[in-house]
């Protein structure tokens, strides 16, 4: 897991990165992933998740329930609703991105098809509201 922070004229925003193994252990990833976003939640960082979490949102019904569970605890769902990969025989949606859409509402997410991978990069694009201050 990495995490970015990104400041811009309208808000302070957080990037969280995750790449999970497909041979690693659901349970201490969750575990830990529920740690880090206790932490980002507990400070009230605003901040959005993404990466690859190999588990396929298309299929794997027991560990995306897993997931859904955690996410929602923080406010946080999944907006890619498409294949990520797509093989001669299979497709997968294992790349993800979580957002709080009750703050961040305003969004477009495209899959960009390319050469460079077996997966589609996905493009997304924020529409900030700019806070007025009361004086």
């Amino acid at each position: 897991m990495c995490a970015i922070h990104l400041k811009s004229v309208y808000d302070k925003m957080y990037t969280l990165a995750i790449c999970r193994s497909p041979l690693g252990n659901f349970n201490t990833f969750y575990t830990n992933f529920d740690l880090i976003l206790h932490k980002f939640f507990k400070l009230k960082f605003n901040f959005i998740t993404c990466g690859d979490i190999n588990i396929n949102y298309s299929v794997d019904r027991y560990n995306k329930n897993q997931l859904d569970n955690i996410l929602h605890s923080f406010n946080l769902s999944s907006i890619i609703n498409v294949p990520t990969r797509i093989g001669p025989n299979s497709f997968s949606t294992t790349q993800n991105v979580f957002i709080d859409n009750s703050y961040l509402n305003k969004f477009g997410i495209i899959p960009l098809i390319n050469s460079l991978s077996d997966r589609d990069a996905q493009l997304l694009t924020i529409q900030f509201v700019q806070k007025h201050n009361k004086d």
